[in-house]
């Protein structure tokens, strides 16, 4: 036997039976074959071929792999003599598979795709819940640039047609000032628009609802969520240093030494919401440095007393983690609720562009 061949039979005897488990081979350990080898283990062991999928990222391996395994079937149904010793060890899986589904096995039975086909394979199983018509086709890679270039296309000599004044135009016009009228700048930004378009799909369909004017609360309601989302973080991690764990017990030391800084801390850990930003803040500004490191200078100067730092309390602020520092540094950067958005025109005139973009481009897919 080949050394080459022992090292894949080690690795094949390496993974995992089961089929829930990812298979992932070594950068060119000859992958689609350690998967090939994997896929014929499994058709000796599952109840029918239709329980196992290979994904690939590529039609090209996809189309190896099934061509591998229905001509090693093949040679099994049909008695031949293996070749050579790879040959002689995928018979001897094939072998299995095929004494336990006899004419079961068919290239049509065999579920090996691209993930692309595969999410594909998924909505033709319930194209009504996918909203979806049941003979879609995935698009070419190569008639996707074409499509994207027609559809911006469109859209300029759409709006460019369209009257002075409207809205529309005047985004798309705003737009290309900003891109200092450089068409092929503005249409990379589209394009990418339209690459990346489930990311804008709930924030055009809720601007579509309830008009421009909604963006501010819009993205107070998002600015909220991400904040909050990150608070609870913070809170988890400082609820679980020592310095958390015992932190009304700090307050209350401060308190009886008559230290500054107890009247500008919370006297309960802040819970994660966004009112309660501002008491994050001042826990960052008391016991980290200006870049966010624990404080090592913890003296009067910094709202505590003489000789703070021998103390328990200061070696606790000390010996706070950098993960731990890092993430309530941070909230130091987040505005606090009432805060002033920012002028949101080119931020209205991206979506009302971004939404005509992407329209047109999904039309044109229909």
């Amino acid at each position: 036997m080949t050394p080459d061949l022992t090292d894949k039979r080690e690795r094949l005897s390496a993974i995992d039976t089961s089929c829930s488990h990812h298979v992932e081979a070594p950068a060119g350990s000859g992958k689609t074959l350690l998967l090939t080898m994997r896929f014929l283990k499994l058709l000796g062991e599952v109840n029918h071929p239709g329980e196992i999928i290979a994904l690939t990222f590529t039609e090209k391996a996809a189309g190896e792999m099934r061509d591998r395994i229905i001509r090693i079937l093949n040679m099994v149904q049909n008695d031949e003599t293996p070749q050579n010793p790879l040959d002689e060890t995928l018979l001897e899986l094939a072998g299995n598979a095929v004494s336990r589904h006899h004419q079961l096995i068919s290239a049509d039975v065999l579920n090996i795709m691209t993930f692309h086909g595969f999410c594909l394979y998924m909505i033709k199983r319930a194209p009504l819940e996918a909203g979806i018509a049941p003979d879609c086709e995935i698009m070419d890679e190569e008639i996707q640039p074409i499509l994207m270039d027609k559809a911006l296309q469109n859209v300029r000599n759409r709006l460019f047609s369209s009257p002075r004044g409207d809205i529309k135009r005047a985004a798309f016009e705003n737009r290309l000032l900003y891109h200092n009228n450089n068409w092929k700048s503005i249409s990379e930004e589209l394009k990418e628009i339209i690459k990346a378009r489930d990311k804008f799909e709930d924030l055009i369909t809720e601007v579509s609802s309830h008009g421009i004017t909604s963006i501010p609360s819009i993205l107070n309601k998002r600015l909220q969520t991400y904040i909050e989302r990150c608070l609870n973080n913070l809170l988890e991690k400082f609820r679980s240093s020592n310095l958390g764990a015992k932190w009304e017990e700090f307050i209350d030391h401060l308190s009886n030494k008559g230290a500054e800084a107890a009247d500008s801390l919370p006297s309960l850990l802040p819970n994660p919401s966004w009112e309660e930003l501002p008491s994050w803040q001042a826990i960052a500004e008391r016991i980290l440095t200006k870049v966010g490191n624990p404080r090592k200078q913890l003296g009067p100067s910094s709202g505590f007393y003489s000789n703070f730092k021998k103390t328990i309390w200061g070696e606790l602020i000390e010996s706070l983690s950098e993960d731990t520092a890092n993430t309530l540094h941070e909230t130091r950067h987040y505005p606090t609720k009432g805060d002033t958005i920012a002028d949101t025109g080119v931020l209205s005139d991206f979506i009302i562009l971004a939404a005509e973009v992407i329209g047109e481009y999904e039309a044109m897919c229909r």
